[in-house]
């Protein structure tokens, strides 16, 4: 979905509409991304879901909604850290 069309959407949820869409969002992508971080193969599934993540956090600050996300951002933090590292070694 085109970006403009998102924000046009965002702003017109209530604060209580858009806090359970952040959730229910927030449970999908952590159902999608339930593969090892660490795991090589798993890499390409991840890597589409990255930029849906790091769009999700954005709204998750605006939100406060934190706790849940925590789990979510542990992951992503292992597949950032592991992924140059392996890199640099096969290159």
């Amino acid at each position: 979905m085109h970006k403009l069309v998102q924000d046009v959407a965002r702003n017109r949820l209530d604060n209580v509409l858009a806090f359970q869409t952040l959730n229910e969002g927030l449970s999908w992508i952590d159902l999608a991304f339930n593969e090892d971080p660490t795991e090589v193969n798993n890499w390409p599934k991840l890597d589409l879901l990255v930029p849906h993540i790091l769009s999700l956090f954005e709204y998750l600050t605006e939100y406060e909604i934190k706790n849940e996300a925590t789990r979510l951002m542990a992951r992503l933090q292992y597949y950032f850290l592991k992924r140059p590292i392996f890199q640099r070694q096969n290159h």
